[in-house]
């Protein structure tokens, strides 16, 4: 009786050499029968179906064929808001992070309040509301109510609250 192993010493029937090529074959969806034909052609090696179907499933197992990659799917482009939202989403997380030291989540929340500051600079202004001078010109630093005026001001409110 015969077992499934081959003798000891004995050569297989299709030698490793050819494992490449009959895994591209097989990646082709060729059937076993023109596999066979193909190593009776090129090869001078006549093999069985269930030989080649053994060699086959051992090439799978050593070696599985390299999967096709996905084609990435088409989106749009990303927009200023969108990379605002996962850069907060990122330093959010790690200015909770407990792993991380004092330090690296100074550095994220500084990051992170950086981040709602040009979000803020960005929003549109409501109307009637008042212009923020632009950046790197002086301030006028003259209030618009004295101290006396100020004051009467603040009285009013609280005597609206009582």
């Amino acid at each position: 009786m015969k077992s499934g192993k081959p003798n000891r010493g004995s050569q297989p029937a299709i030698p490793a050499e050819l494992w490449p090529h009959l895994q591209r074959l097989e990646g082709a969806k060729k059937t076993l029968a023109e596999i066979g034909s193909w190593l009776v052609e090129q090869h001078g090696i006549k093999a069985s179906a269930p030989t080649i179907s053994r060699v086959l499933a051992r090439i799978r197992a050593a070696a599985p064929p390299p999967e096709a990659k996905p084609e990435p799917p088409m989106l749009e482009p990303a927009t200023d808001n969108d990379e605002l939202r996962l850069l907060r989403a990122h330093f959010w997380g790690q200015a909770r992070d407990p792993n991380q030291s004092a330090r690296d989540q100074q550095g994220a929340a500084r990051l992170l309040l950086s981040i709602r500051a040009e979000k803020r600079a960005a929003r549109p202004l409501q109307p009637g509301a008042p212009v923020p001078p632009p950046a790197g010109q002086p301030v006028d630093a003259t209030p618009a109510m004295t101290p006396e005026q100020e004051a009467e001001a603040v009285r009013e409110q609280l005597r609206q609250r009582n």
